[in-house]
């Protein structure tokens, strides 16, 4: 069921403008000077194409200035795909209303209403008119050449394609001697009658995933008590255990506990006749190792794999974490096209427990925005490696920003030698004084601009005897205090210029000076504090 059929009859009962600009129908103002609404039909039957729906609905909203726009998708949304409608076009224009249609919407509209019966009337015709069809194809009619055959095609046609909301059946007939039609994609069900020299295949395919949901077909295999019977067993135990394909013509039969409902009739009754089971080999556990080579960075990550729920769209999926960053692998067979589809799907959490393991993810999340290749290989099984080219995308600044935060809480963690963490909220003061110690902490000290210091003296000091100063050190304990805790990262060493007494002053202790020094060049000095690790670390 698409929006298309809405659209049509809208048209002619309220005189709807049929536009282009990313709209499929809108709804005139008085006086035909603006409009009021837009719909926008998207027959999307699994994934959602989210940058082609931003592009509708920002074509709608510059050409025709509209309030109020309503996407019509052709199946249900997923909890994931109604968040991410949320993201991507909900809130993309904040004076226009956003909203969608699904495909339950959509059907509801065209059954619960009478304008929507007046659409099923005029695209599937009335129960008369079917009738009449039945009629017709039980006395045979007129057959007498081509154009009456199309005729009668036509006729069963119309009566199929109007037929259910949830399930399309595309027919095809043949002779038994020819080799049949491939079936089209996406079909979970055929049924095949022979009579004569005729064959007449009916294909299933459900509309969406609810479709499978209520109506997905599922039964019973019974076998024969006789030789044909446990021959039969064994060979779909083995193509269950060993993944393959069986090909049955003797020994077994069906009984359907549930049908689309073009063939409801069926179920609960037993069916003989040959059965062929396709088995997918099971899926294991994968250690795989993921490499990104692009303009961006070269990283390499390994994650363990898990087996996880496939949902009804797909046969198989696997999903590992590694620092934050989820890895998803997803896949499935077409058998009537022979060909197989993968799909690689990234996320990222934040663990603020373990804040110092992740900057290493976000780098080869960076990687993977760039312009380059992707490679997944098998540690263990010898799986063939999974290779994908890869175009560059936009690299959010947000993650940029949190790669250096992270990068910084490593690097002091691993000097500390203990888990820091993250608060729940950082104050850019926090932030650059974190970056500050990592960077200390990664360049073995910093560069100082030495103007001058004060020193205590002793009356014994070799400092009041000797003019320049020179040969002095200086060397204390480095703690820094990173998000409100105190963290010891080792101790400095300076190695100071000459000096000279530019300042002294008597303190209260009678044995003590307190003495200003600066450079004796009288001008500010470079140099260089040496973070060393305390003694015994």
């Amino acid at each position: 069921m698409t929006f298309q059929l809405v659209r049509l009859e809208f048209r002619d009962a309220v005189k709807m403008d049929a536009p282009d600009g990313g709209t499929d129908t809108l709804l005139p103002g008085p006086g035909h000077r603006e409009y009021l609404r837009g719909w926008q039909a998207k027959r999307y039957t699994v994934n959602i194409s989210w940058p082609k729906c931003k592009d509708s609905l920002d074509r709608a909203v510059e050409t025709y200035a509209i309030s109020h726009l309503t996407f019509c998708f052709a199946r249900n949304l997923t909890t994931g795909q109604q968040k991410l409608f949320v993201k991507h076009l909900a809130t993309r224009h904040p004076d226009v209303k956003v909203d969608y249609w699904n495909s339950s919407e959509l059907t509801a509209r065209l059954g619960d209403s009478e304008e929507g019966r007046l659409v099923a009337r005029r695209f599937f015709g009335d129960r008369d008119t079917l009738e009449r069809i039945e009629r017709g194809q039980r006395s045979g009619g007129v057959l007498a050449n081509e154009k009456d055959a199309q005729d009668r095609l036509f006729a069963v046609g119309k009566f199929m394609a109007g037929s259910d909301p949830y399930f399309s059946y595309p027919m095809s007939v043949s002779e038994t001697h020819a080799q049949a039609a491939g079936a089209p994609g996406g079909v979970v069900m055929s049924v095949e009658r022979v009579r004569g020299p005729v064959r007449v295949r009916t294909d299933v395919i459900p509309r969406s995933a609810e479709a499978m949901a209520r109506f997905g077909p599922k039964g019973r295999l019974l076998f024969s008590a006789d030789d044909a019977g446990r021959a039969a067993l064994n060979a779909v135990q083995r193509a269950l255990r060993q993944g393959g394909e069986a090909q049955i013509d003797a020994g077994v039969s069906t009984t359907w506990d549930r049908l689309p409902p073009m063939f409801a009739e069926m179920v609960g009754k037993t069916v003989k006749g040959s059965v062929r089971i396709i088995s997918a080999r099971r899926i294991e556990d994968w250690a795989a190792r993921v490499t990104a080579d692009t303009d961006l960075g070269n990283e390499i990550m390994d994650f363990e794999l898990a087996v996880i729920d496939a949902g009804t769209d797909w046969d198989f999926a696997l999903a590992g974490t590694t620092g934050g960053l989820t890895l998803t692998i997803r896949g499935r067979w077409f058998e009537t096209e022979e060909r197989g589809e993968l799909n690689i799907g990234w996320s990222h959490t934040l663990d603020p427990s373990h804040a110092g393991g992740q900057p290493r993810a976000l780098a080869f999340l960076k990687a993977l925005h760039g312009t380059g290749t992707m490679v997944v290989e098998d540690l263990k099984d010898g799986r063939p490696p999974i290779r994908q080219e890869l175009a560059a995308t936009e690299y959010p600044e947000d993650l940029s920003d949190l790669q250096i935060l992270l990068e910084a809480v490593a690097t002091v963690e691993e000097r500390a030698g203990e888990a820091i963490g993250l608060p729940e909220t950082i104050t850019s003061a926090d932030a650059n004084d974190l970056t500050v110690v990592a960077a200390c902490v990664r360049d073995g000290g910093q560069d100082i601009r030495f103007e001058s210091m004060e020193f205590l003296a002793g009356p014994d000091s070799a400092l009041l005897r000797e003019d320049p100063i020179t040969d002095m050190k200086v060397q204390h304990n480095l703690d820094a205090k990173v998000f409100g805790r105190v963290i010891p990262l080792g101790k400095t060493i300076i190695e100071m210029p000459p000096l000279r007494i530019v300042e002294r002053k008597q303190t209260a202790e009678p044995d003590q000076t307190l003495l200003k020094l600066a450079p004796a060049t009288g001008k500010p000095a470079e140099i260089r504090s040496v973070l060393q690790p305390l003694d015994g670390d």
